[in-house]
């Protein structure tokens, strides 16, 4: 037998080959289909919501591509505040180091300024030892005391109590005859 062809039949039922299935409308082209169907025949879209934001892998896949360099950003802005961090210690610690290299340069050239004015002093008395009185003496004696002052100024920076410690050692001596 041929199937029957009938008055149209009301919206929602499909009367096809003798069968009555539910319709609906195409959610896009508003095409009517079959309820239970996920793809429109005529347009090609998914019918699901899920599939009508996220109709395709291409778009799943950018998505999950987006998130995943959103997270690589975030880890990346973490470590680099670390590395600021560690860069502005590094600085501070160069800073701090130079300042002290220059002190000890400083403290360098006064302790060998001390001990040449030392070696000075203890040279020419030695070299001078038996000529009491003479000229060579003298000179000697003069250039001891020269070094030895410019000594106790490196040292001593203050005059009161630069005359305070040679008064006190003065004092050490036993009197003049």
């Amino acid at each position: 037998m041929c199937a029957q062809i009938q008055d149209p039949a009301p919206e929602g039922r499909n009367t096809f080959a003798g069968s009555e299935t539910p319709n609906k409308h195409c959610r896009y082209c508003a095409e009517l289909i079959q309820a239970d169907a996920r793809v429109c025949p005529k347009c090609h879209r998914h019918q699901s919501r899920f599939w009508h934001h996220f109709g395709s892998l291409t778009t799943l896949i950018s998505i999950t591509m987006v998130m995943i360099a959103l997270a690589q950003l975030w880890l990346a802005s973490g470590e680099r505040a670390g590395a600021n961090r560690a860069l502005t210690q590094a600085e501070k610690a160069l800073k701090d180091a130079q300042e002290t290299q220059k002190e000890v340069s400083k403290l360098r050239s006064l302790v060998k300024g001390e001990v040449l004015a030392f070696a000075g002093v203890t040279y020419l008395f030695a070299e001078t030892r038996n000529e009491f009185g003479t000229a060579r003496s003298q000179a000697a004696l003069k250039e001891a005391e020269h070094l030895l002052n410019d000594l106790l100024e490196s040292v001593l920076e203050d005059t009161g109590e630069r005359e305070r410690w040679v008064r006190q050692l003065r004092s050490k001596l036993p009197p003049k005859q």
